[in-house]
Formats: structure tokens, C-alpha cells, sequence
């Protein structure tokens, strides 16, 4: 009888142990599933202990304390480590990812967030990652919207164009010499680019060590990662967040892919004028966008199939009443052209006068001097199909000048 009463009190003493953890198996799926497993290793001098998920147990390991990290923060540059739930953490000085592998059979537990409906897993440069069977599905910003409780917690890929969210500006009373003198933060957000759907998303999260955002002054506001104007393929964790205001949904970024770049969208504000009519044109564009004075815009004429073109005025050039034989005499002393203004702000017009050049037979007194010499009249567009070509700068010291069109025109 006593035997048999020790024997079940060794058995429930085992079946204690084993439920209270004592007798757990060794399994893991991360890294940091290890962080209570229990070591007997001793460690040297400059040698500090690890726990690592190796083979899908947990194994203690002496290894040389390094220097290239102190916080997480300090790997989101240095290391990648594939798609979520996998993540860079910095462990006994080195940037280390969650979920490590040597090959895919490591992997097998790994969770894959992507968004589609068959996946598998893959070991890609020593970090557990995952990938669709299948083309995974693409939406727009508007579509997330609608979707956004069924796509919560998957890793979806979002396609539309890179612009500030709401603006927050300091509150100084700015002068005619400094017209933006207020400084200005603004959310990260991709609109959808269709008509008619025109909601967008919040871009938060950590790209390469750096938070999305937008930042300037009243006048001009840049974004970074992604360039406002330009419209970009997003791949992100689609998150919910519960706020005292309700749910929030955003996307948390993890890489970007540029499918067009934007290029300002001038606009005149009829197809047909008059002969003689101002012609206005608009400008719209997702960054800044700047006229300098020393390149006008240019005026081209449909001929045919080709687009003849002139600039928008003789600027300084000889006038053709007045040129003279000799060539030197042609060059007129002309001032500097300076400034540089906004062409978002009014946009542009046309008193639908060109500039015609036409050679001057003119002798270089200088020797060895072969240039050829124009002079220049205003000269009055006729009836015909026109456009402008746009010559801006986004930055007013930039010396690249980049070329917009406008949309065509006619005049009767």
C-alpha cells in the first residue's frame, strides 16, 4: 500500500513539473521565444552569452560582444531582415533578425502576413521571408479604405501618388520680402489616382531608419521617402489602431517601387481663342515648380507633324529695324536676369507674340570670328494648333531645367 502511494505522488509530482514548465520541449519558431531559456554555459573574458533559435530549438552560445549597435534603432539602416512578423533587433552588439535560418526547413513556422492566398516560406540571406505562389493583388488607396477591417494585419501592396497630408505651420505674420517665412510638417499620404475615388492613406512606419514624412514652408513642402507628385507601387503592413476618436487605419511601410514620375500639368483654360486673346494657363503640380527669369517658356506650332518652335519673347536681342554691318555691333549690353517665381502661384499668360530670328548679313571685324548673328521682331501667332513648352525648376538655384507641355490649343 505505501508503495503504491509513493508511486502516484511520483507521478503527480511529475505531471506538476511538467505543467509548470519544468518539462516543456525545447521548441521555438524566433530568436526571442528564447529570452527564458535556461544556460549552464560559463562565458570568457569579452564573451557574452546568447540565446539563439536554431533548428527550431533553442540553443546557448559564448559569443564575442561586438560594437556595431547599442539600441534597435541603430540596425534599421544596417540590416534587412525580410518581410513582418521578422524584425532587426541589436543583441550583445550585433544586428541581429528575429526570425534566423540557414534554410527553408527553419522557416517552417515562420507566420506569413502577405496577402494572398496561397504562400510559402523561404530563407532568404539568413532571415525567414515569404513569398505568393501567385501575382499578389494590387490596390488603390480607395480600395484599402473600403477593405480596411478584411485586410487588417496583411501585408498588401498599394499603388498611387506620393502627397502631403494636412499641413501644421508655425503662425508668424510673413512680409512681401518673405513671403514664406512659416515653417511647416505635415503626414506622409498615397492617393488614389483614379476618378472619382479620391480617398488616400497614411504612410507611417520606419523606412531605413527614418520616419515618413513631409516638411517646408507654406510655399513649398517636401516628402521623403516618397516625392510628392509622383505616383509610386507601396508595399506595407496594413495596421489598425484603436483610438479615443474611433479606429485608425495606416500603412506601415516597407518598400517602394516608383512607377511614374510627376511632371507639372499646365493647362490653358479653353481649347479655342481668338486671334489677338490672352491666352492663361494654369499650373498644377504635386511639388514645387518655379519660372526663372532667364528661361521663359516657349511657344510651338503645329506643323504638320512636327512642332516648330519660338521663344516667348526677344528678350535681348537685336531688333531687326536697328542691326548694323558690322557684328560686333549686334550684341546689345543687356542686365542680368534674376528671379525666380512660383509658378503654381497664377500660373502663366500668353499675348500670343513670338519671337522670329532671322540671320543678319552682318562682318565680324574680330578675326577668325565665324558666329551667326540674329536679330528679332515680335511677331503675331496666326490661326493655328499651338502648345507651351514649360521650362521649370524645383529648385530656384538648380541649374538642370526640366520641360513640361502644356495641353494643345488652337486659335481661329
Amino acid at each position: 500500500m505505501k508503495a503504491k502511494i509513493a508511486l502516484a505522488c511520483a507521478l503527480l509530482a511529475m505531471l506538476f513539473l511538467f505543467f509548470s514548465g519544468c518539462g516543456q520541449p525545447n521548441v521555438c519558431v524566433s530568436s526571442d521565444e528564447c529570452a527564458g531559456f535556461k544556460c549552464g554555459l560559463q562565458c570568457g573574458q569579452g564573451q557574452v552569452l546568447e540565446k539563439a533559435c536554431a533548428g527550431g530549438k533553442c540553443e546557448c552560445r559564448c559569443v564575442q560582444a561586438g560594437s556595431e549597435c547599442s539600441t534597435d534603432s541603430d540596425c534599421e539602416k544596417a540590416k534587412e531582415c525580410g518581410l513582418p512578423p521578422n524584425k532587426v533587433s541589436c543583441r550583445n552588439g550585433f544586428c541581429k533578425c528575429g526570425f534566423e535560418c540557414t534554410d527553408e526547413e527553419d522557416c517552417s513556422s515562420f507566420q506569413c502576413l502577405l496577402d494572398c492566398p496561397r504562400s510559402y516560406n523561404i530563407c532568404a540571406s539568413g532571415a525567414c521571408s515569404c513569398n505568393c505562389e501567385s501575382k499578389q493583388k494590387e490596390y488603390i488607396p480607395w480600395e484599402a479604405k473600403e477593405l480596411r477591417d478584411e485586410l487588417a494585419g496583411k501585408i498588401i501592396i498599394v499603388n498611387g501618388r506620393a502627397e502631403a497630408g494636412l499641413a501644421r505651420c508655425t503662425l508668424m505674420a510673413c512680409t512681401a520680402q518673405e513671403p514664406c517665412c512659416n515653417s511647416c510638417s505635415a503626414g506622409l499620404e498615397l492617393a488614389s489616382t483614379e476618378e472619382g475615388k479620391t480617398d488616400s492613406i497614411e504612410i507611417r512606419g520606419s523606412y531605413k531608419g527614418l520616419e515618413p514624412a513631409c516638411s517646408g514652408n507654406e510655399c513649398n513642402i517636401k516628402c521623403s521617402p516618397l516625392e510628392a507628385g509622383n505616383i509610386y507601387s507601396v508595399t506595407g503592413l496594413w495596421k489598425k489602431e484603436e483610438t479615443s476618436e474611433g479606429a485608425k487605419y495606416y500603412l506601415e511601410i516597407i518598400k517602394f517601387a516608383l512607377l511614374e514620375e510627376s511632371v507639372p500639368e499646365i493647362k490653358p483654360e479653353k481649347t479655342e481663342y481668338a486671334q489677338g486673346e490672352p491666352i492663361k494657363f494654369g499650373v498644377e503640380f504635386g511639388r514645387a515648380a518655379f519660372l526663372q527669369a532667364w528661361a521663359k517658356p516657349k511657344i510651338q506650332k503645329k506643323e504638320g507633324e512636327q512642332w516648330q518652335e519660338f521663344d516667348s519673347e526677344c528678350g535681348c536681342i537685336k531688333e531687326c529695324g536697328k542691326e548694323s554691318g558690322t557684328c560686333e555691333e549686334n550684341f546689345p549690353e543687356c542686365p542680368a536676369k534674376e528671379g525666380c517665381s512660383d509658378a503654381r502661384q497664377g500660373g502663366w499668360q500668353w499675348n500670343q507674340e513670338y519671337c522670329e530670328l532671322k540671320e543678319i548679313a552682318c562682318q565680324w571685324s574680330t578675326p577668325g570670328s565665324q558666329e551667326k548673328v540674329y536679330c528679332g521682331s515680335a511677331t503675331k501667332a496666326g490661326p493655328g494648333t499651338y502648345r507651351i513648352a514649360f521650362q521649370y525648376v524645383e529648385d530656384c538655384s538648380a541649374i538642370t531645367r526640366l520641360t513640361a507641355y502644356s495641353d494643345e490649343f488652337t486659335i481661329k
